[in-house]
């Protein structure tokens, strides 16, 4: 089952929607996939978890996620406003929008994201230079579907926290298509640089434009691991939660406009004439415009909107006009070669560890 009837804000948890049919990772059905902590007398094996198989490291589900506040986040393009204002978060306002809906797909099992911790030396140490942040679109394991375990074992329940990777998240090695690679100094995770990645979301409401994926630019994640209730000083009798966690991205203005507006259709004041041809980008750009250079020239581009309520005009920085790439579709100048500029967003959360099952796919 698909997620449904989320906030037009939610893009990013629209990217990470789950499939259906379940299916083990291992030929030989072997399905319990959590980290099993090395013996003392077996050799550390050093490795950056690149390349290593879903769920051989250090998993954990978002027990919350939001939008976060104007000020956080990280310096995607190394630009800065002002002396000391380079933050780029420009999409913060969605956070008044969406971070209900987000909150309650997570509530409801909808709206589920896994982070997993790759590449760890065992024991766990607080400090290890080569480590792979990997990100899972996921769902509940249980069957029948039973979020109420998602992220604590309820009262009268024995285990939790079980999931299945949404087979969306992967590529054809049966990698995910995020992967960063980090360091962990003192129990901070950090990445060591950004990454880039092709999103293609599997979501019915709103319906997407066309096949193409949906990039992600200058993605950025920092978190916290810390080891209770014992401790660093033995891991292998601790659990581990995830804190702090921010996640900064860019996303091109082209990615909004393959995302149909879900406002449109029940008289809503983000589709002011109701247009069933309206995108997500015309609601984004209502209110703000691209804030990342991405392309490389000098400036800013900018895209008006007309008296329809969509996209009418892009602007390069140079304050020339863009042409459509489409002559009878005004908007599609987003999708012009010109327009590569994108918007900032960065998000905030929590984690707990989590046990990764298996893998679903699309029917």
């Amino acid at each position: 089952m698909r997620s449904r009837g989320l906030s037009n804000a939610v893009l990013l948890a629209l990217l990470f929607s789950a499939g259906c049919e379940a299916e083990c990772v291992d030929g030989d059905g072997q399905c319990g996939l959590t980290l099993t902590p090395r013996p003392p007398d077996v050799p550390i094996v050093w490795t950056s978890g690149m390349d290593a198989r879903v769920g051989s490291g250090l998993a954990f589900i978002l027990d919350t996620l939001a939008i976060a506040d104007e000020g956080k986040g990280f310096d995607l393009d190394d630009r800065c406003r002002s002396p000391g204002d380079c933050v780029d978060n420009e999409l913060h306002g969605l956070g008044l929008l969406a971070n209900h809906y987000i909150r309650r797909g997570l509530l409801g099992g909808e709206t589920l994201l896994i982070v997993e911790i790759a590449g760890l030396d065992v024991p766990i140490d607080q400090d290890d230079q080569d480590i792979t942040i990997k990100f899972y679109g996921a769902r509940d394991a249980d069957d029948p579907f039973f979020p109420t375990n998602n992220f604590q074992v309820p009262q009268g329940e024995t285990e939790c926290c079980g999931f299945n990777v949404s087979g969306s998240s992967l590529d054809e090695a049966q990698q995910p298509t995020i992967r960063i690679p980090a360091r962990l100094i003192r129990g901070e995770v950090a990445s060591r640089e950004p990454v880039s990645a092709a999103i293609q979301p599997t979501v019915d409401d709103p319906p997407l434009r066309g096949d193409d994926p949906i990039a992600l630019e200058r993605i950025n994640f920092s978190a916290r691991l810390r080891s209770e209730p014992t401790g660093w000083q033995d891991p292998r009798e601790s659990h581990f939660t995830l804190t702090d966690v921010l996640l900064g991205v860019a996303i091109p203005a082209a990615g909004f406009a393959k995302v149909a507006n879900p406002n449109c259709g029940r008289r809503s004041a983000f589709c002011p004439n109701d247009s069933l041809d309206s995108t997500l980008l015309d609601t984004v750009a209502g209110f703000w415009q691209p804030d990342v250079d991405l392309d490389g020239e000098p400036g800013l581009e900018r895209l008006e909107l007309g008296r329809s309520g969509r996209i009418e005009r892009c602007i390069s920085e140079r304050g020339e006009a863009v042409l459509p790439v489409q002559a009878s579709d005004p908007s599609s100048c987003v999708f012009s070669p010109e327009m590569g500029d994108g918007y900032s967003v960065a998000m905030i959360g929590t984690g707990v560890e989590a046990a990764i099952r298996g893998i679903e796919y699309d029917e």
